[in-house]
């Protein structure tokens, strides 16, 4: 019996963090491009893609912050809060708390920066 529940626990988890689509590297692509830190604040809706573009960068989704489908979080250090929504998430350190939603991907990791401007 034991086996039973632990086959399909491995299997969501495998289900939760696999290789997507590379996170977007145009600077175009986001709403919001942050150097250091980024956060969606509390009961926020936001209907844009995000990042942080620092080797390290935190993106905190707050409590009840919503990110709409088809967008993407992008950070080193991603939190994704109880009550909070997220779709599509790239981050080397990922974190989603008990009743916080990834209705898209999560990807892990990626490799930063996100954007890197032509010299």
């Amino acid at each position: 019996m034991r086996s039973l529940v632990a086959i399909p626990a491995s299997l969501a988890f495998l289900a939760l963090a696999h290789p997507a689509s590379a996170q977007p590297r145009n600077a175009d692509d986001y709403l919001f491009l942050m150097r250091d830190t980024a956060k969606v604040s509390a009961e926020s809706i936001i209907g844009g893609n995000m990042a942080v573009n620092a080797p390290g960068g935190f993106l905190n989704v707050s409590r009840r912050g919503t990110m709409t489908d088809g967008t993407c979080v992008v950070a080193d250090n991603v939190r994704v809060n109880s009550g909070s929504r997220a779709f599509d998430v790239f981050g080397c350190h990922v974190f989603v708390g008990v009743s916080g939603v990834v209705a898209g991907t999560m990807t892990q990791p990626i490799p930063p920066p996100i954007y890197a401007p032509e010299t």
